[in-house]
């Protein structure tokens, strides 16, 4: 028994021996400058190849786009464009009616109405509309439905990233695109007003003049990239990007100086009056070139 016992001691101690050495990091050296031996790297395995999104079902198509063809789609192509399986090969498509901003940097416009593209396009088969005539950079044009009925170029332009592309084109759906135009701009004139004009400032310069904007509504709305303008439009200030007009708050854009309530440094800075004593207006319009708001005053009205 007392054998027995010995070889047990041993082998707990040679159990603790080897537990401490493999607590070491791997290649550390030891004291006598023996390097501990590199483990196999494991094998990564390889990337599954994605299955198809299976079409919709019959019983899940809208009536309305019914007899449309169908294409699968494989991603967005900014905002205003989708790449889709055409007779078994990719291609860039534009949709018809639609212009977003440009450039896609994180946090600008043209970035959110990729994003927004995207959301709607995800694990999607599509309905195409058109003839499929093509853009000035070769893409064929076309409205995009999705299977329950909503057509894409329709809803972003609701969504607010994008606008009609009003310019002559024998766009079909122009009445149905206009009044989703209609329905953004609503919805972002809701978050911001002109509260006040001063139309007379002190001094020769004036730079204390100002439009004075608050926004009424209870979420927060992100201007970056907006305009205002004060009744020209070579008398404008354009928003950083980041700048958002919370709930409730006013912020002042003086003619040539900043206050406290300048909301960050927000001034036309301009040495010279740049509202009419006598009656003006000023406008703010979108990332899209969309007037949101205006407001005209005469003298002695603010």
């Amino acid at each position: 028994m007392e054998t027995i016992c010995r070889l047990c001691l041993i082998c707990l101690v040679v159990a603790a021996m080897l537990g401490s050495l493999a607590a070491c990091g791997s290649g550390t050296p030891s004291e006598s400058g023996a390097t501990a031996t590199a483990q196999p790297t494991a094998t990564t395995a390889p990337t599954p190849t994605p299955r198809p999104t299976p079409p919709p079902t019959p019983g899940t198509i809208d009536p309305a786009v019914q007899g449309l063809d169908m294409v699968q789609a494989l991603a967005a192509a900014g905002g205003d464009a989708a790449t889709l399986l055409l007779d078994g090969k990719p291609e860039e498509v534009a949709y018809l009616g639609v212009v977003v901003p440009a450039g896609g940097e994180a946090g600008s416009p043209g970035a959110a109405a990729a994003a927004a593209n995207a959301e709607f396009l995800s694990g999607h088969w599509v309905f195409l509309e058109g003839d499929g005539d093509r853009d000035d950079s070769g893409r064929r044009r076309f409205y995009v439905w999705l299977a329950d009925g909503r057509l894409v170029n329709e809803e972003l332009i609701r969504a607010g990233v994008a606008r009609l592309e009003d310019n002559g084109l024998d766009v079909a759906h122009r009445e149905r695109l206009l009044a989703a135009q209609a329905t953004a701009v609503a919805d972002k004139a809701s978050l911001i007003e002109i509260s006040s004009i001063r139309l007379d400032g002190t001094g020769k310069a004036q730079p204390d003049e100002y439009i004075e904007f608050t926004n009424p509504g209870e979420s927060g709305l992100d201007m970056s990239g907006w305009r205002i303008e004060a009744g020209h439009v070579e008398q404008f200030f354009v928003f950083p990007t980041g700048f958002v007009l919370t709930p409730g708050q006013a912020c002042r854009l003086y003619t040539n100086q900043v206050l406290d309530d300048s909301c960050g440094g927000c001034t036309f800075g301009h040495n010279k009056p740049i509202l009419n004593n006598d009656g003006d207006c000023g406008q703010v319009y979108d990332t899209l070139g969309l007037l949101i708001v205006e407001r005209c005053v005469e003298r002695g009205e603010n």
